[in-house]
């Protein structure tokens, strides 16, 4: 099968990409929240378990979906809006990584049908063996 390495790296190509992005956006949004965190009140953080539940409470606070705290600093409300900014860039691009995985690009209905006119092609000399009167080999089930 022939099939060029170009094609190939044209599809992972936009998916390390959009990898690449997203992965900038996660380290964008931890350190948004990390940032809230410091200037809002909880300089010190003991230990990872410390500040991965103060990271989860915030979430739930920002979210609404526990008691609502606003920032009391203007930095505050600046890394408040770095960290919301930043997750909606993540949820973007995590979406646009799942939509490249799943949509066929052209490089790949390219390769999709190359593979297909190969099966089409080993169909048609089966059947050409089969009416010249050759010993057709098949696989015992």
């Amino acid at each position: 099968i022939r099939i060029t390495a170009l094609m190939i790296l044209r599809i992972n190509l936009a998916t390390r990409t959009a990898l690449w992005f997203a992965g900038l956006a996660l380290v964008g949004t931890v350190a948004g929240a990390f940032l809230f965190l410091m200037i809002e009140g909880r300089p010190y953080m003991p230990d990872i378990d410390t500040f991965v539940k103060s990271l989860w409470f915030s979430i739930i606070y920002f979210t609404g979906l526990g008691e609502y705290h606003w920032p009391t600093t203007q930095l505050g409300i600046f890394a408040l809006w770095i960290l919301v900014f930043m997750g909606w860039v993540l949820l973007a691009l995590l979406s646009g990584v799942l939509v490249n995985l799943l949509t066929p690009t052209p490089a790949l209905s390219v390769i999709l049908e190359h593979l297909e006119d190969l099966k089409q092609r080993k169909w048609e000399a089966k059947l050409r063996r089969q009416k010249s009167g050759l010993k057709v080999q098949t696989t015992k089930k």
